[in-house]
């Protein structure tokens, strides 16, 4: 399947909605992946919805599993064909990335290239050959793509709520999953579903949804080290977290300029990480107040937690 760019309607200059350009990305991603003779898998999205995992929603974004020792390879796949990766977090990274984020002007979704997905800490390479082998098709833009099985598909739901735990969004879908999903599963995916996390050395990340299905005394299956990232991820404070660090190791001359790009990044930047912020300077220059007092505010709240970790 070529690159569908520019796109617009058949009649008219329209651009498609995203759901839209969500359900060919699906089917634009999984043909590239296999005229390339790539193993890639598409998650979470629409296939939530089919597999009623969730309740109905629209989707912004195409998200996709690579085989770890290709997903750079892949994203290089994509570069002809206009998808470039979006500007970095100009926060700097404290924590490792899970995924490489493409966007195109012609189209009003990004790709989220994923080689792993936090929370399963076990060998990457290891954790994507078995959701490989244990995966199933679904019909995305009348297609056929290949995509996780239903317990894979359950533990990345469960964790995708889970790194994000306050979040309203989180604990409507953990709920869902909790009073929908666990009533439906038998003991025989019960206990294969327990069997996955094991594997993927997910026991610690997936306690509460473990609960859930009934299984007491989880074992923990992190070190310290992992076990102590974890934390930080599902705190509301990972960003500020990550600027706390990038401070601590910078020089004491630097550190000036170092909160200039930290509270006043430049403008295309920071309408890269804030797409909805509307055109024009106003408009910027609101979107820019707001930032800064709600940035200040999240770096007192996560001093403490930043001294708590400074060792990692």
């Amino acid at each position: 399947m070529n690159n569908p760019a520019p796109i617009t309607r058949a009649h008219g200059d329209e651009r498609l909605l995203v759901h839209e350009a969500v359900a060919l990305g699906h089917a634009f991603v999984s043909s590239v992946a296999q005229d390339h003779g790539i193993r890639a898998l598409l998650i979470k999205g629409p296939i939530l919805n089919q597999l009623n995992l969730r309740e109905p929603r629209a989707s912004s974004d195409v998200d996709v599993l690579v085989d770890p020792a290709r997903r750079d390879e892949f994203v290089l796949l994509l570069r002809p064909l206009l998808w470039v990766e979006r500007p970095v977090d100009y926060s700097g990274k404290a924590l490792p990335t899970h995924a490489i984020h493409l966007i195109n002007e012609s189209w009003p979704c990004d790709i989220d290239v994923h080689d792993h997905y936090p929370g399963l800490f076990a060998d990457k390479q290891a954790v994507f050959d078995r959701l490989w082998n244990d995966r199933t098709l679904a019909t995305v833009a009348n297609q056929q793509v290949p995509t996780l099985s239903l317990l894979g598909h359950i533990v990345i739901a469960a964790l995708h709520s889970l790194r994000d735990p306050t979040a309203g969004r989180s604990v409507r879908e953990l709920a869902f999953l909790n009073d929908r999903v666990i009533p439906m599963l038998s003991n025989e995916q019960r206990t294969e579903l327990l069997s996955l996390c094991k594997q993927f050395r997910a026991l610690e990340t997936m306690r509460p949804f473990l609960t859930g299905l009934g299984f007491a005394g989880i074992a923990r299956d992190l070190t310290a080290v992992e076990r102590k990232m974890w934390l930080i991820r599902i705190s509301d404070q990972q960003q500020s977290f990550r600027w706390l660090r990038r401070f601590a190791d910078t020089p004491l001359t630097e550190r000036p300029a170092l909160v200039r790009q930290a509270l006043f990044p430049p403008g295309t930047a920071f309408r890269a990480h804030h797409p909805a912020t509307p055109s024009g300077k106003v408009a910027l220059l609101e979107a820019r107040i707001s930032f800064i007092v709600a940035r200040v505010a999240a770096l007192k709240r996560s001093y403490s937690l930043y001294r708590r970790n400074r060792r990692l």
